[in-house]
């Protein structure tokens, strides 16, 4: 299931103020501080030898490691495409360490430097093993870009940065 939040008359407000741009009357340092701020680094893809709590992960295939929990986003097509591609799609398993009998991942994405609102997911666990626990999912995202995604399951958080290529 993907929902998209329209946000509150504020964030309406933030995101009117952030399409017009820089103000004129902003310094070279508040730029260069809001940019250092905004800045997005995709995780870095790894193949090869799975994380120990990863059991069940399936080999071979490219995948990032989020930060702040053991979780690792497996990637069947990347960089995820967007829109809402289907050949192929933006085919993503999340796995996550077993430590917690979550139901549901939820993904709240952000584009990187940007004040519109957030697009959310929230993905059903599919099966486990004995160390982990799989959230098949599709992850289309609006436009091309670096994503910050913020990812709650159960009693855990973590983070991860993704590269969204053009359509």
């Amino acid at each position: 299931m993907r929902w998209i939040w329209a946000g509150s008359a504020a964030a309406a407000s933030c995101w009117a103020a952030a399409a017009l741009g820089t103000p004129a009357s902003a310094t070279t340092s508040d730029r260069s501080a809001r940019s250092a701020a905004t800045a997005c680094s995709p995780a870095p893809l790894h193949r090869g030898t799975l994380p120990p709590w990863a059991g069940g992960a399936p080999q071979g295939t490219p995948y990032a490691l989020g930060v702040g929990a053991h979780i690792a986003a497996f990637f069947f097509r990347h960089p995820l495409r967007a829109g809402h591609p289907t050949s192929p799609r933006n085919k993503v398993l999340w796995i996550a360490a077993r430590g917690s009998t979550a139901k549901t991942l939820k993904i709240s994405a952000r584009l990187a430097g940007s004040s519109r609102p957030v697009v959310r997911f929230a993905i059903p666990s599919a099966s486990g093993s004995d160390n982990a626990i799989a959230f098949p999912s599709i992850i289309d995202l609006p436009q091309a870009g670096c994503w910050q995604l913020a990812l709650t399951w159960r009693d855990r958080n973590g983070t991860i940065a993704i590269q969204v290529s053009p359509s």
